[in-house]
């Protein structure tokens, strides 16, 4: 009998224990407001005092561009993601070379011709085609096109490239910012930032004439 309320009083314990270190798990995780991938970012500050504190949870949340309130933080879970291109799927061919069409977005070059060495003259370009993760080279003219890089015409509103892109994912790079420093006394923490139209002097995460940003355990890819 004895035996029997020693194993009892044990496993009682061990239920304990495990309840007590949930709670503490519980208490340790950020609270905020829950932004899932899919949801429009702006709508959601914009209707939120400045201040508040979000929570982008895991997973791919892709064009998204925020215009941060003073003293607002960002806290991703674990994978989540902040991707600024678009998925494409549609494809044609045309002279041994594959191409997407309706392609109107067009940042435009940085304006120094200097910045891009020799051979890599389009790099200033912001609009960068992916295939599988990895980014392509673009090429000043469609007879340049080779595996492992693109040409796009814009007047035409065609990325032209050589890869076979079924079976694969093939992106391009559309929105401009992950963040804009609109405001200041910002926190970015655990977001991983990728796939952005920026120019090759600002960052994804960029502005001006604001102070006190922090940003912690944030990739850029």
């Amino acid at each position: 009998m004895t035996k029997r309320i020693s194993i009892l009083a044990l496993l009682f314990i061990l239920l304990s224990c495990s309840l007590f270190d949930e709670e503490v798990e519980k208490a340790d995780d950020p609270q905020g407001i829950e932004i899932s991938p899919g949801d429009d970012f702006q709508s959601i500050i914009d209707a939120n005092p400045a201040g508040s504190t979000y929570i982008l949870k895991s997973g791919l949340h892709r064009m998204q561009e925020i215009w941060a309130q003073e003293e607002d933080t960002y806290i991703g879970e674990d994978g989540a993601i902040l991707n600024g291109s678009r998925l494409l799927t549609e494809f044609e061919q045309e002279g041994g070379l594959y191409y997407a069409p309706d392609q109107t977005q067009q940042s435009g070059d940085h304006g120094n011709p200097f910045v891009c060495p020799e051979g890599w003259e389009r790099c200033d370009y912001p609009e960068v085609l992916y295939i599988d993760d990895e980014p392509l080279r673009h090429m000043t003219s469609l007879e340049d096109v080779v595996s492992g890089s693109y040409y796009f015409d814009y007047d035409a509103e065609l990325i032209y490239f050589a890869d076979e892109p079924d079976g694969k994912k093939v992106e391009t790079s559309i929105t401009d910012f992950a963040f804009f420093f609109s405001a200041s006394h910002v926190t970015i923490k655990n977001i991983i930032v990728e796939k952005y139209a920026n120019h090759t002097d600002w960052g994804a995460v960029g502005g001006d004439q604001v102070t006190s940003w922090l940003i912690e355990a944030v990739k850029s890819a």
